[in-house]
């Protein structure tokens, strides 16, 4: 399972196991209906912004969705950026 299916799961399962409907998540989270119930289908995956809105929302924990190995790629990510700022800077 690739980490964004992971991401997928965690995060339809935390709507659905959540005590609100798919509205009220909406409203709260201010993130559109449609867009709710594509995450709730597994069809789409959270941009940050939104992850951190649902987290809010429905009151849970970010490592409740985030599995380890997706929290290390995605610091890996971060790393490799920075090392590629600091790299161009240097060559001006």
């Amino acid at each position: 399972m690739s980490s964004n299916d992971l991401i997928k799961m965690n995060v339809s399962n935390a709507i659905k196991t959540s005590s609100m409907t798919l509205r009220e998540i909406s409203k709260l989270s201010i993130i559109n209906y449609s867009t709710i119930i594509k995450y709730a289908n597994k069809t789409r995956i959270p941009k940050l912004k939104n992850l951190i809105k649902l987290v809010i929302t429905l009151n849970i924990k970010i490592d409740d969705i985030l599995d380890v190995n997706v929290k290390t790629s995605i610091c890996n990510q971060k790393n490799r950026r920075s090392n590629k700022k600091v790299t161009s800077s240097r060559r001006n």
